[in-house]
């Protein structure tokens, strides 16, 4: 029987392999992990809209009386083009960490906010419930300097797609009102990303709704605009106050 014995050497660098492949064992998990986590709270939550626009589902919730549920989408208020006529709103199903098909839904602009570009969608179906939506970060977050942040949408009406970015700051802009405040953030963004969600992770590491991609300018992809929560929020308040909070216990 052949045989081997390691030198002292030998078996310090062994050990020292077999710490490193297992540490990077434990990082792949922890990768798989927290992108199974941005997919359900970020993908999971971004929409298409009428083929060229984004959105968020920010609250599903069926009545225990009825039993109807009651879906809302977050999107820019430029996406609102015909308010009056049904709306086309596909929603991404994963499989195996894959979108395998969008399914499609009929929906409405239920309201468009004048103050700041945001828009209000509802779906006409009242029977499917949606177990994900995305949280809201609170009205008045702190936000540092390159902290990271996270855009999802259909960009040129493509493929899901996310980008990651880093904070840079509020910045006064006169994109549609003068004096506007936006949040200036260095995710990519293109026409058809208008109306999905930006996000940051909050302390526990769960993905926060931050902005809703508003604008960006052409050749400069560290110059995207995001309308803030804290007008998000006053929106909320007068569309829709039962869910400016998002509801801990949905009814299933």
């Amino acid at each position: 029987m052949n045989r081997f014995v390691l030198k002292p050497a030998l078996w310090l660098a062994a050990l020292v392999c077999a710490v490193l492949f297992s540490a990077i064992g434990i990082a792949h998990a922890a990768d798989k992990a927290e992108l199974e986590k941005l997919q359900k709270e970020v993908l999971g939550v971004t929409v298409q809209l009428n083929g060229n626009c984004s959105g968020t589902i920010i609250y599903s919730n069926r009545d225990k009386v009825s039993g109807e549920v009651t879906t809302l989408i977050l999107s820019a208020g430029h996406c609102a083009i015909d308010k009056d006529a049904d709306q086309r709103i596909e929603v991404p199903v994963y499989q195996a960490n894959e979108i395998v098909k969008k399914d499609a839904y009929v929906g409405r602009v239920q309201g468009i906010y004048f103050n700041a570009d945001l828009s209000l969608w509802r779906l006409k179906d009242k029977q499917t419930f949606f177990p994900n939506v995305a949280k809201l970060a609170p009205e008045n977050p702190t936000l540092l300097m390159g902290e990271d942040t996270w855009t999802a949408g259909y960009p040129l009406g493509a493929a899901l797609t996310i980008t990651k970015g880093m904070f840079i700051s509020k910045e006064t802009n006169d994109y549609d009102k003068p004096g506007r405040v936006y949040y200036r953030v260095t995710t990519d963004i293109a026409p058809g990303s208008s109306g999905g969600g930006m996000y940051h992770k909050n302390e526990a590491g769960d993905y926060e709704l931050l902005g809703v991609t508003t604008a960006g300018m052409r050749g400069f992809p560290y110059f995207g605009l995001y309308t803030q929560i804290s007008d998000i929020y006053a929106y909320l308040k007068v569309a829709a106050p039962d869910i400016v909070i998002p509801p801990t216990e949905a009814a299933k």
